[in-house]
């Protein structure tokens, strides 16, 4: 039970916090997106350390009951080599414990993603808290707020991919808008929502597509 929770709850959850973040854009006349838009983000990074803690326990727990070799690496420290080439090395008091390989494979496995994801949300909340400063009519009230809740529900590390989504969908709507509505100026919330969509539906593709061309 646990190990089909593990497996299936990132999907659910961000599948649902993508639905409630659309219906709150949707009735945004009716109830302040800024408000739940606060209330998904908040709700999204206990999610995520959550899900990085039960992901955690149960590896501790699936390899403690999986034979002797999975169960000696609960006492293992970790490899000397390891922590000379990574920061691990300024961390000998944890690195030379007898969990030392297990907080190292727990934090690589599951916490980095999840912290990162969360970082992706900050970021995105500064990037357009400067765009805000400078261009407040691309803004409607708490756009800000669902934008650095669509940066988390991306995640990391399909942030990469989330970013010129957002961009393009940007102009590809405003020319849309300008040609067939005759508005000159298109908001971010319909963009970075359709962005989280296209992210997940694209990102299994394009992630490892950006990592071979990178430098």
């Amino acid at each position: 039970m646990l190990a089909f929770l593990v497996t299936w709850l990132p999907t659910v959850y961000l599948w649902a916090a993508f639905i409630l973040a659309s219906i709150a854009y949707l009735i945004r006349d009716k109830l302040p997106l800024r408000r739940w838009s606060k209330i998904l983000v908040a709700a999204t990074t206990f999610y995520y350390l959550a899900y990085a803690a039960l992901a955690t326990a149960l590896q501790y727990y699936v390899w403690k009951e999986s034979g002797a070799f999975t169960a000696g690496l609960l006492n293992s420290p970790l490899d000397s080599l390891v922590q000379r080439i990574t920061f691990w090395g300024k961390l000998p008091f944890i690195a030379n414990s007898r969990l030392g390989y297990f907080v190292f494979y727990s934090l690589e496995r599951f916490w980095l993603s999840a912290l990162l994801s969360v970082a992706c949300g900050l970021v995105f909340w500064l990037i357009l808290k400067g765009l805000k400063k400078h261009r407040e009519r691309f803004f409607e009230d708490g756009e800000v707020e669902l934008g650095t809740l669509a940066a988390m529900m991306a995640g990391w590390p399909q942030f990469v991919v989330f970013v010129p989504f957002v961009f393009a969908l940007v102009v590809i709507i405003s020319i849309i808008r300008l040609a067939f509505f005759k508005e000159a100026y298109t908001t971010l919330g319909i963009p970075m929502l359709f962005a989280v969509l296209l992210t997940h539906i694209f990102s299994n593709s394009l992630v490892p597509l950006l990592v071979k061309l990178a430098p």
